[in-house]
């Protein structure tokens, strides 16, 4: 194995668990929304979870997902529920 593919596979494997916990992280939170509604820290949680999986998405070249989350970033206000988020990776 070469010395340099070890970093970079740790690496890949960092972003993939990082993302499942952060999907995880932001279904839960939605979860929690549909059946009790959000409280100010609660949706500040949301907006940062959502913030750091659109950065995971742009830092690992998938702007197309990284799309998808930021409407749900942008959709999610004081006013209105967010809508459901994007499917889960596979």
């Amino acid at each position: 194995m070469r010395r340099d593919a070890l970093p970079r596979s740790s690496a890949r494997n960092g972003y993939t668990e990082a993302e499942s916990l952060l999907v995880e992280a932001c279904e839960a939170i939605r979860q929690l929304n549909a059946k009790t509604g959000l409280n100010d820290m609660q949706k500040t949680g949301l907006k940062d979870r959502v913030t750091s999986l659109v950065q995971l998405y742009e830092a690992t070249g998938r702007p197309e997902k990284a799309a998808e989350w930021k409407k749900l970033l942008a959709s999610i206000s004081d006013a209105a529920p967010p809508p459901p988020a994007p499917q889960r990776p596979e």
